[in-house]
């Protein structure tokens, strides 16, 4: 099967260098196996996304506009990020703290 386009989704766009790492690796990655091939990035930036890696970006915002693109591609690749994460999960307690320790055994928190 030849290879001319492929679809990328992850956690890009969002000024988190490490998945900006791994998309880039990602594409390189890509063009090493197929060549010339177009590559879609979902993203939450578009411009910034398309000016880093010099890719066609999509955003996240228009998911009508992620489907048609992810089904004329010749494949989708997704990876990076926390891509099944739907909340902020900095509101959650931490578990490694003594009041939440206490609450848990119900002993009570001692200060």
């Amino acid at each position: 099967m030849s290879v001319k386009s492929v679809a990328v989704t992850g956690y890009y766009g969002r000024d988190n260098v490490g998945d900006e790492i791994l998309l880039s690796s990602l594409i390189d990655l890509i063009t090493e196996r197929y060549g010339d091939v177009e590559v879609f990035v979902l993203t939450s930036d578009v411009k910034r996304t398309e000016e880093l890696h010099d890719v066609t970006a999509v955003t996240e915002s228009n998911p009508i506009e992620w489907v048609k693109t992810s089904m004329r591609v010749d494949a989708l690749i997704i990876g990076g990020g926390g891509l099944f994460a739907n909340f902020d999960t900095s509101a959650l307690p931490d578990i490694n703290t003594d009041q939440h320790r206490a609450e848990q055994s119900d002993m009570g928190c001692r200060n």
